[in-house]
């Protein structure tokens, strides 16, 4: 499966916030973090249905090094 998520204005307000956050800890973590955001986000693309859910039809990854979960929901085209 290749379903191209879709991500919410306050998902992407919230990725831009974190962004800005890690970045004035340490310069470079922004960037970091933005990659194991987008590796979380391509491996839920890939397997969407590998995930466990959490809430009625809502699915939970886990964002490798930092404390963040992405939730989705899989809906086939």
């Amino acid at each position: 499966m290749t379903e191209t998520p879709i991500l919410l204005p306050e998902a992407k307000a919230d990725v831009a916030d974190a962004y800005l956050w890690y970045e004035e800890q340490s310069l470079g973590l922004g960037m970091e973090f933005l990659r194991c955001v987008e590796t979380a986000l391509l491996a839920i693309q890939r397997t969407p249905l590998g995930y466990p859910t959490v809430h009625e039809s809502y699915r939970r990854s886990l964002v490798r090094r930092f404390p963040v979960a992405i939730f989705f929901e899989f809906v086939p085209d």
